[in-house]
């Protein structure tokens, strides 16, 4: 380690955001650790890998739940789309991190960033339930989704929201954060 705490928490960082998809990440407290010190130090939560995708992105992905709302926690943008230029599946430009949990079954992750308030339509206009692999699961996703959109639930403001988390409730689809002592309460 060097004498710089502060190089040490951004090469820490960096390395995560290299980690390719196959290799193992640390342990969950170690990742904390190096998120936590990297947010104290005010750098870029936001920083992203050289194809495009950001911590957020890559943790949902991953289904690291306790993760992204940690991150989320700390302020990073939980909407910010992986630009890496390229039109694949699906880490195609404009792939929210939603949408990378959805293409990865990662349904724990969908519903935190849904009561969380992420974007459910990704900048291109399409949902990101589209980004699900299998016919039958994106058709229901479809139908429930839309219906929530329709209802005045995907705009970015707190009754919005609000809305948004009383219908995901009344559907069963309950917030992982809920029963915890941040729970968040649904007015």
């Amino acid at each position: 380690m060097s004498a710089d705490p502060m190089s040490d928490a951004a090469a820490a960082f960096e390395a995560l955001l290299r980690t390719r998809y196959d290799e193992p990440l640390p342990a969950e407290q170690e990742l904390h650790e190096t998120v936590r010190r990297y947010a104290e130090q005010g750098r870029d939560l936001d920083a992203t890998n050289q194809l495009g995708h950001t911590l957020t992105a890559l943790a949902s992905q991953r289904g690291l739940t306790a993760t992204v709302r940690l991150l989320a926690d700390l302020r990073a943008d939980v909407h910010k789309p992986s630009n890496d230029g390229a039109r694949r599946e699906p880490a195609s430009t404009d792939v929210t991190p939603v949408a990378k949990a959805a293409y990865n079954k990662r349904e724990v992750v969908v519903r935190l960033l849904a009561h969380m308030g992420a974007r459910l339509l990704v900048p291109d206009g399409r949902g990101f339930w589209c980004c699900y692999r299998d016919d039958d699961t994106r058709m229901r996703m479809n139908d429930f989704w839309l219906r929530i959109i329709s209802a005045g639930g995907d705009e970015p403001t707190p009754e919005s929201r609000r809305l948004r988390r009383r219908l995901l409730v009344e559907a069963g689809m309950h917030d992982p954060r809920d029963g915890g002592p941040d729970e968040e309460p649904l007015e």
